[in-house]
């Protein structure tokens, strides 16, 4: 048995998880995307640090977080959670 390499206690409340495999934001490249419901936020975790490190890439985002997905151009996209839900479109900068 091994322990885990992250633990939220209390619960976050996880609702889906992808591996951006992008790198049109950088530094987000090749870390796991979490959404959660009850923290109502987006969490990236880098799990190719040692030990494995958490950011919160958009702190602004603050609400229910029930789904995510990327395309192939890096774009992020969000379902929020409750009966006014919405599509949300995260798109880097041109550079």
């Amino acid at each position: 048995m091994r322990a885990p390499l992250f633990n939220w206690s209390p619960s976050v409340a996880p609702s889906a998880m992808i591996m951006y495999h992008n790198s049109a934001f950088e530094a987000l490249a090749e870390t796991l995307l979490i959404t959660t419901l009850k923290a109502k936020s987006l969490i990236s975790v880098n799990v190719q640090d040692s030990p494995p490190t958490q950011t919160e890439p958009f702190p602004t985002i603050q609400t229910l977080l029930r789904d995510i997905d990327s395309d192939n151009q890096g774009n992020i996209y969000l379902l929020t959670d409750g009966d006014n839900a919405a599509l949300l479109r995260i798109a880097p900068k041109n550079k």
